[in-house]
């Protein structure tokens, strides 16, 4: 569960880099204890996918730690759409297996499931 959450911060300090946000140490350690908080607020079942829920609830949270709520709105969206984009990778990938027959979901009949 660390390295995910290490994994999401790590986007969050790369997105925030290429937007020119300013990040010291001390708000980097800060963030791993806001984006697992995110995380949480996402899974409540209000919105399609945690969209407008991880941005009001960053808009509310990241001015706290020293960045502002236009940075903190606009930095959840990138982050959002890269890591859309990366799922979207596998996506693919398992699709293409799939099609190829390098990947079969069921058995056959007679297979063992191991």
């Amino acid at each position: 569960a660390f390295v995910v959450q290490a994994l999401r911060v790590t986007t969050h300090v790369l997105v925030s880099q290429a937007m020119d946000i300013p990040l010291d140490a001390t708000r980097i350690l800060q963030l791993y204890v806001l984006v697992p908080v995110l995380g949480v607020a996402v899974v409540l079942p209000i919105s399609f996918n945690g969209l407008g829920v991880r941005e009001f609830v960053a808009t509310r949270l990241m001015p706290e730690v020293g960045i502002g709520a236009e940075s903190a709105l606009a930095m959840q969206l990138v982050t959002y759409l890269v890591q859309v984009g990366v799922s979207l990778v596998g996506g693919v990938i398992f699709g293409v297996m799939l099609i190829q027959g390098r990947l079969r979901l069921r058995p056959r009949r007679g297979e063992s499931g191991n």
